[in-house]
């Protein structure tokens, strides 16, 4: 309840929430030290005026990104004045070609039954044994769910963590994926561009330092070359007599 002082009346109104609500608001206002209970007399505001809060000014250097971090610039498409007939821009779902409403279905049917614990860190084990089963049919590839990390993309934070280090050398295809090159740099990677040709990536240039080589093989970004299996073939040999890993982003 509440004064509600007018200047012809003075009268009760009622602010219709539970004293559940009103309780909970006093407790937590006392728990963060704005105001303090005494016997007999309710909660007193403690008279804080926000003096001892330092200058938001002052402390906000802190919370800058640092300069290799800040440098990375986004990578977004400027919207059309008006709506082109072909869009050739790469990232962008035909509308026509997704399934919407069968997307719908099963996300939903999946989320009819969350997990009741937090979810395996390296992936849910059902959907990377569906990926060993999808990757050894499409790709040929031996492997089993153990071998399979799930993450939000090729160059994740956690792949780029686990396989380099602050100061390594990392390889990237000229002209490339300008997402992945930003991030490298970001994580304090020495980037490398590698000259790419007809047959995608030119193996004999990559330097000899580099730990970590980023390809597009299957479709190259941007030129839509693909590489051809001697220079596979090439890549894996030059990779396994360096040390080195490749991602292959498909």
């Amino acid at each position: 309840m509440f004064w509600d002082a007018s200047p012809t009346s003075i009268q009760l109104a009622q602010p219709q929430v539970s004293r559940f609500t009103v309780a909970d608001a006093y407790t937590r206002q006392a728990a963060e030290g704005f105001v303090a209970g005494h016997r007999r007399g309710g909660a007193i505001v403690t008279g804080t005026r926000g003096t001892d809060v330092p200058d938001p000014r002052r402390s906000a250097a802190a919370l800058r990104a640092r300069p290799r971090v800040a440098a990375i610039r986004p990578y977004v498409d400027q919207p059309f004045a008006d709506r082109p007939r072909f869009d050739m821009r790469p990232g962008n779902v035909d509308a026509n070609l997704l399934p919407l409403r069968a997307c719908r279905r099963t996300t939903t049917a999946a989320l009819g039954a969350p997990p009741p614990r937090y979810g395996e860190p390296l992936g849910d084990p059902a959907l990377r044994a569906a990926l060993a089963h999808w990757i050894g049919r499409t790709r040929g590839a031996v492997c089993t769910g153990d071998d399979i990390v799930v993450t939000s993309g090729a160059l994740h934070d956690l792949v780029a963590r686990a396989l380099v280090e602050p100061g390594d050398i990392a390889a990237v295809e000229e002209p490339g994926y300008p997402p992945a090159v930003e991030l490298l740099r970001g994580l304090g990677l020495h980037v490398a561009g590698v000259p790419v040709d007809d047959q995608g990536l030119v193996v004999d240039a990559l330097p000899d330092a580099a730990r970590l080589v980023y390809v597009t093989p299957s479709h190259q970004f941007p030129l839509g070359s693909v590489l051809s299996r001697a220079r596979r073939r090439a890549l894996l040999r030059w990779a396994t007599a360096h040390d080195a890993a490749v991602v292959e982003d498909d």
